[in-house]
């Protein structure tokens, strides 16, 4: 008989009221750890809170719709509104706002932007995508030196326009279809180390029809502490710097360790101009590959205004914990 008595009996109202208190108070502490980023100023940890809107609106929902059917009504209520809250972090990125359109007759230029992650277990894999995609700028990062021969980019139609193979996680390599309608301008590709920080980015400038193009292409540190967030946010924002001195078409994509929700992002798209290419495609996360749940947008491809986002998908998984991210853009006029 005492065992028995360790079996809830599911029938009884007191066990029920004792699991919805659990799951309000289990929720509400949830609801304030979604706002913790308001904090990201006195340190990094509470910026990297920040990254999970899509795992807060989800989880929040769910728990909002639990205690509406357990009749918990007022604890529902209030955990709906943070679930709202945080959906309306990304729910704009299924709305293409203001975007330009494309020029009539204008040359599109597709893009893949990859982190291959240095130790690619699918070569044969990142081969076969790269064949059937045809991308006329390819953005390799965590390059490591069998790659570009194990990918056979030579033999896919591609000339390397800079390149910064290393034996760490933070390789870059920039290259260009022979038959690409944006043709390199001579002399411009070159590996940088923008906002004095060593690892390696890569700037080019390209022919694009009538416009020149500038191109920038980052892996930012990780934020996993105060010195790596202050690095990455020192790239991010002489990247950004970059294409705005630059007064042309600009593109800048890559890793860049930080969700929309991040500050530095902010500063890229309000401060600095630039559009987010996931605009009208919703939000499109990027890694870490396998389970869905967890995944996170840090994988960009940002835009000057006057360029028009045509298409952006995310790719197959590819031995990597990075998926790559596709986009073909043409120069744009305002919509009216």
């Amino acid at each position: 008989m005492p065992l028995l008595r360790l079996v809830p009996d599911l029938r009884d109202p007191r066990w029920r009221e004792s699991r919805l208190r659990a799951l309000a108070v289990v929720s509400a502490l949830g609801a304030l750890v979604s706002l913790l980023p308001y904090l990201s100023g006195a340190s990094y940890f509470f910026e990297l809170a920040a990254n999970f809107r899509l795992q807060y609106a989800a989880t929040l929902g769910l728990s909002a719709l639990a205690l509406a059917l357990g009749k918990d009504r007022r604890p529902a209520v209030v955990i709906l509104i943070f679930a709202l809250w945080n959906a309306g972090h990304f729910v704009g990125d299924f709305l293409d706002r203001e975007g330009p359109l494309p020029i009539s007759g204008a040359p599109r230029l597709k893009l893949v932007s990859f982190n291959v992650h240095s130790g690619n277990e699918d070569p044969a894999g990142v081969r076969a995508f790269l064949a059937a995609e045809r991308p006329d700028v390819l953005l390799i990062l965590e390059l490591s030196a069998p790659q570009p021969d194990a990918f056979g980019l030579s033999a896919l139609g591609y000339e390397t326009a800079a390149e910064a193979v290393r034996l760490d996680n933070f390789g870059i390599g920039l290259y260009v279809r022979r038959d690409s309608a944006a043709r390199l301008v001579a002399g411009t590709a070159r590996i940088e180390e923008l906002g004095q920080d060593p690892i390696p980015s890569v700037t080019a400038e390209f022919s694009w029809g009538k416009e020149r193009l500038s191109f920038v292409g980052v892996h930012a540190m990780p934020p996993m502490s105060a010195t790596g967030r202050a690095r990455r946010d020192r790239v991010l924002r002489a990247a950004g710097q970059f294409l705005q001195g630059s007064g042309r078409l600009g593109v800048l994509a890559g890793d860049f360790n930080a969700t929309p929700w991040s500050p530095i992002f902010g500063e890229l798209t309000k401060a600095l101009g630039l559009r987010d290419s996931r605009q009208g495609f919703g939000p499109q996360p990027s890694w870490p590959t396998g389970f869905f749940a967890l995944r996170i947008p840090i994988d960009h491809v940002l835009t000057t205004p006057d360029i028009a986002v045509v298409e952006r998908r995310i790719g197959p998984e590819l031995g990597s914990d990075h998926h790559p991210v596709v986009v073909t853009l043409a120069p744009g006029v305002a919509a009216r």
